[in-house]
């Protein structure tokens, strides 16, 4: 046996009877040498109960957040991870996380889901001048006009309540000073917390569109998606990795711009393809109309790329 692997369990070992003792800052300097050196099971979990039961819960969050997978192993260990991300107000987070393991148990979901209902409820109910701040920030999100700063706002919305969190973000997807990326996110979170109804929001062309939830696909299942970076891939790949790292940024960027609606607009990957490219690179293309549907979308994407980059 690894003399090394026989020393961390005897360590871990020793830090556990700390924790069933309540000598926490004892487990704590025990399992940080261990973490630091080697982030590994059960060590991960271990240190984040200590942080979290010392009310270190910034510490707690940041080794959670870092190994996620670890807290898969046992219903104990995943509570622990939800109630650390509520505890830190993560509550859109925590929803995402739980609306992933449904698919492997109901009773984790519904317990998980418990949990954060009632921590949320908790927050409604005694922290007035809290949610009054970060909605009021989160509302008014395009009074910032810097992409980055709306997604700082963002980043302060997750920390709202469901029900909040669902309300405020209808309202900025109608927005039309959010930015389209912005606004990609926000349908995208709404995806991955569950949400099913119907939604609005103001596209990059200015016109509102309706999306069912309850079909939407995360983009990198949608087909115009991944036969464009194939495509990027192909030609750009191999011939010359700088270039293609540049490509390959800036239609990552057009997709997320597009989302939802990228297979809904791309009717023709090639025309489509084809014309971003010319566009992009040399700013010129005779064979497409300029009135058309195509030519307007990807210029003013390329504009709004070109103000980032």
């Amino acid at each position: 046996m690894n003399e090394n692997y026989s020393s961390n369990e005897e360590v871990i070992n020793e830090s556990k009877l700390d924790i069933k003792q309540n000598n926490i800052q004892q487990a704590i300097n025990k399992l940080l040498p261990i973490y630091n050196e080697e982030e590994v099971f059960p060590v991960t979990t271990l240190l984040t109960k200590c942080y979290f039961l010392s009310e270190k819960l910034i510490d707690a969050k940041k080794i959670a957040y870092d190994n996620l997978n670890d807290f898969l192993h046992s219903l104990s260990d995943f509570k622990l991870l939800i109630l650390v991300l509520v505890k830190n107000r993560e509550f859109i987070k925590a929803r995402e996380i739980t609306e992933q393991i449904r698919r492997i148990s109901k009773q984790w979901y519904k317990i998980s889901i418990d949990i954060i209902s009632k921590e949320e409820g908790f927050v409604l109910e005694n922290e007035p001048a809290y949610l009054q701040n970060i909605s009021n920030e989160f509302y008014h999100m395009s009074f910032n006009n810097n992409l980055y700063e709306q997604k700082e706002t963002l980043l302060k919305g997750e920390k709202l309540p469901f029900n909040k969190f669902i309300s405020y973000t209808k309202y900025l997807l109608l927005d039309p000073f959010v930015q389209e990326t912005i606004k990609s996110e926000l349908v995208d979170t709404l995806r991955k917390i569950g949400y099913q109804d119907i939604i609005k929001f103001r596209w990059i062309n200015d016109n509102v569109y309706s999306v069912n939830m309850k079909e939407l696909q995360p983009l990198s299942k949608l087909e115009s998606y991944n036969n464009i970076m194939s495509k990027v891939a192909a030609d750009y790949a191999n011939n010359d990795p700088i270039l293609y790292l540049r490509v390959k940024s800036y239609f990552e960027y057009q997709s997320i711009t597009l989302y939802p609606l990228n297979d809904q607009i791309i009717n023709n990957v090639n025309d489509w393809y084809k014309l971003s490219i010319d566009l992009y690179l040399y700013g010129q293309n005779n064979n497409f109309n300029k009135k058309s549907n195509y030519y307007k979308l990807i210029s003013l994407i390329i504009n709004k790329f070109s103000e980032i980059s």
